[in-house]
């Protein structure tokens, strides 16, 4: 199984409802910033996945440090937008998502699911 540590301690194992990182219109003005989340994932035997994502805006993706998704684009979040298979190692992973925002609120969605 994976277990997810992120932001917000999110409960291990992983749930099964997408990763959410919202800012709310009430928040500071987000417009034309760049967002950066960090996660650790931690597996118990390797494994082959599917990293469903959706972003507002653009969204650039790195695996254990390697560069394996750019795509810049204004848009609204809808998870599955993006969808990136990837071999998960035994033991801990890194993922780093940015997000380039536009104009208003940002948000990321990230979900595992085995392809």
């Amino acid at each position: 199984g994976i277990a997810v540590d992120a932001y917000g301690n999110l409960p291990v194992p992983a749930p099964s409802a997408p990763l959410d990182l919202t800012f709310g219109r009430d928040s500071v003005s987000s417009d034309f910033q760049t967002i950066y989340v960090r996660t650790v994932v931690t597996c118990e035997q390797a494994t082959q996945e599917t990293l469903e994502i959706g972003s507002d805006d653009g969204i650039t993706v790195w695996f254990n440090g390697v560069q394996i998704h750019v795509n810049m684009v204004y848009r609204a979040a809808r998870l599955g937008d993006d969808k990136l298979h990837l071999t998960l190692p035994k033991g801990k992973s890194v993922i780093v998502f940015r997000v380039n925002n536009g104009m208003g609120a940002w948000r990321l969605l990230a979900r595992f699911s085995a392809y």
